[in-house]
């Protein structure tokens, strides 16, 4: 995954963020006004800390195979895995009027892509998409609003599902936090998101169970309305 500086809106991103930190999410961030470091000074700091960490293990951190592993996951870690921590880097929201779009009607993007982490251990936890017993690895968030005088770009809704999932916390509190974000930049409580995540926790330790987890998070007309609600989970299951 990427986020672009040429396609970001550090004004809207730093709104999001105080929105979404007064609504009580965010709570594994550090508090608005504590320093932050550089992208580039995070990155050699981690260096340094990971080539202890290989150093701890009993491995040897000068072999070919492990020398330059502790750059690469630095920047994993803080351009991809944890890249939605830099509000910065925030995707602009291109709108658009809505026109004669129906208030009865509403707007769906299927599949927009999650790959979060773990709060609890720090291990991916990623989308699961599919049905009739196929499933396969890949986006997972489908999104539905009713427009309230303005349309998104449908590219964003993508690109902000992306964005909030790069960072550490668990499903249920990200499904949330999506919703309450588009609620906030759409101008309207009329959002529902459904996600099926694959948890590599889960998977790689403990229980080792291989199964997925489904959350929903609606307001609005999604939540009050269980006609709309139930057409909503008929589109996002099909």
């Amino acid at each position: 995954m990427s986020f672009e500086k040429s396609k970001s809106d550090p004004v809207l991103g730093m709104k999001v963020f105080e929105h979404l930190k007064a609504k009580g999410y965010l709570t594994t961030e550090l508090p608005v006004g504590t320093e932050r470091k550089e992208n580039d000074k995070k990155i050699e700091e981690i260096t340094e800390q990971m080539t202890q960490v290989i150093r701890s293990l009993g491995l040897n951190p000068d072999d070919p195979q492990l020398v330059e592993t502790p750059k690469r996951v630095a920047k994993m870690w803080v351009n991809e895995l944890m890249g939605g921590l830099d509000w910065s880097r925030f995707p602009k929201c291109t709108m658009f009027p809505a026109g004669k779009y129906s208030a009865n009607s509403f707007v769906l993007e299927k599949h927009a892509p999650i790959i979060s982490v773990c709060a609890h251990h720090l291990m991916p936890f990623f989308g699961l998409s599919g049905q009739n017993g196929h499933y396969d690895f890949g986006p997972s968030a489908t999104i539905a609003y009713i427009p309230k005088g303005e349309i998104i770009g449908i590219s964003k809704l993508a690109r902000i599902t992306q964005f909030l999932s790069a960072r550490p916390c668990n499903q249920e509190e990200l499904c949330d936090m999506i919703r309450e974000a588009l609620c906030f930049i759409l101008g309207t409580k009329d959002v529902v998101v459904y996600m099926e995540a694959y948890h590599t926790c889960q998977t790689c330790r403990g229980v080792g169970a291989n199964g997925s987890m489904v959350v929903l998070s609606a307001s609005g007309r999604f939540q009050s309305d269980q006609i709309l609600r139930n057409e909503f989970l008929t589109a996002a299951k099909a």
